[in-house]
């Protein structure tokens, strides 16, 4: 049949005229007119102010694409905060090693200024800015171990008042859920008559009025290490959940290991119900793991026998990884491929289920000491891609195997590696047969 070309050309004028006049609506564009209700009736026509009608993009208070500070104002950023909670001696003692990898990472020096004059990425994710130029870690830290506190109290680097020391009321759960009061760094005595969750709980409301927006809380304990913290961590969970419900609570809980006594186990135990009903996120540990892979010559320290404190800087690693994308990730539109990595967004990706939100915890691109230059790759291999390999099958640091059983999700976060080689991992993972 012979086309109408008068017809045609009439109806693609008029989709043209359509089409301009869905963009003048969308647009607010008060240049082109239309009959009828539009928002030339709505709006009166404002002064054009010249340039471009698209926003030009604002440097936001971080690092370019080659890796150096940006201009800008430090405060400009797009990230919400986080609250972090470490409960227990040994979690507390391992907060010195991760706010000083924090600090490293953010190129901060032990007072926690600028080395350079500005700050390094996301500043308001896990710092305040005091007026004195100082960058305050969002951190509370509460255990019944005061030698530890007063170690922490020396080192000049967090907020006295966050600091909580207690004494224990019990050896069991139901004590620190009912009893056992907590003292901070500027007090003399122990307020006998209010638990310790209170005092935890006077310290997180003053942390919300100091920060924009606080997305979650991130906490970080060890539920074999003792009974009665774990009574004082459930009582803490469980308030949480009442007063800020719909903010997000991410677990970093230590377990029992494989090899431990029935009386870790069941402190372990203890902690599954609470973890279960109260928890957004739970991340498992275990120190056994811990040592394996500090041990580990291929993606490890190469270290024989690790001290707590190399063990301490592998959970540093682990939390700089999961934060990472916090405090260093661009805020970019979803329709591009990727949004800011925070603690909602990981929650709403991992947990398809809300009663399985339990994640096991890997780590990849660990090189041993001495090992630097007999790494060996594949030719014409992206950089990054052994430690995206490694993440996803070797660097676990929970007792538990991936290829037994199924997985629902994974999240790789990676910093430093070409996008290639983690597409390409996560796809052989995906071949894999071993896996489901």
């Amino acid at each position: 049949e012979v086309v109408d070309v008068d017809k045609f050309r009439e109806w693609f004028e008029q989709m043209k005229k359509n089409d301009a006049e869905l963009r003048s609506f969308l647009t607010m564009d008060t240049s082109v007119k239309q009959a009828g209700d539009g928002c030339s009736v709505l709006f009166d026509k404002l002064p054009s102010a010249g340039g471009p009608k698209v926003l030009p993009k604002v440097k936001v208070g971080g690092s370019t694409s080659s890796g150096a500070p940006m201009d800008g104002p430090t405060k400009a950023n797009p990230m919400p905060s986080v609250v972090s909670i470490n409960l227990g001696a040994e979690s507390c003692a391992a907060a010195k090693t991760i706010w000083q990898r924090y600090l490293s990472e953010h190129q901060l020096d032990a007072s926690a200024r600028p080395k350079d004059g500005q700050f390094y990425g996301c500043s308001n994710t896990l710092f305040a800015s005091s007026t004195t130029g100082r960058y305050i870690p969002r951190s509370i830290l509460a255990s019944y171990d005061s030698a530890t506190m007063d170690a922490l109290g020396e080192a000049g680097l967090f907020n006295p008042a966050t600091i909580l020391t207690g004494n224990k009321p019990g050896p069991s759960h139901q004590s620190g859920e009912s009893d056992g009061a907590f003292m901070d760094e500027e007090e003399d005595d122990i307020i006998d008559d209010i638990e310790a969750e209170d005092e935890i709980m006077d310290c997180v409301r003053r942390q919300l009025e100091e920060a924009d927006y606080v997305e979650g809380f991130m906490f970080l304990h060890n539920a074999a290490e003792d009974a009665c913290t774990n009574g004082v961590t459930s009582s803490l969970l469980q308030k949480l959940c009442v007063e800020y419900g719909k903010k997000s609570k991410f677990t970093f809980t230590g377990m029992a290991d494989q090899g431990g006594d029935a009386s870790q186990h069941a402190m372990s135990g203890l902690m599954m119900s609470t973890l279960s009903e109260y928890s957004d996120l739970t991340t498992f540990y275990d120190r056994s793991s811990l040592k394996k892979v500090a041990a580990s010559k291929v993606n490890g320290l190469g270290i024989s026998s690790p001290d707590d404190l190399t063990l301490n800087g592998l959970l540093a690693r682990l939390l700089s990884g999961v934060t990472g994308p916090m405090r260093f990730g661009k805020a970019m539109n979803c329709n591009q491929g990727f949004r800011a990595a925070s603690i909602l967004t990981l929650q709403t990706n991992l947990c398809c289920y809300p009663r399985i939100k339990y994640l096991v915890p890997s780590i990849g691109g660990l090189v041993a000491k001495g090992m630097e230059d007999f790494a060996v790759g594949k030719a014409n291999q992206e950089v990054g891609a052994d430690a995206c390999g490694h993440a996803l099958k070797r660097g676990l640091l929970c007792g538990i195997n991936p290829s037994e059983g199924k997985i629902i999700a994974y999240s790789m976060m990676c910093r430093g590696v070409e996008l290639g080689s983690a597409i390409s991992k996560v796809a052989d993972l995906k071949t894999d047969r071993n896996y489901q």
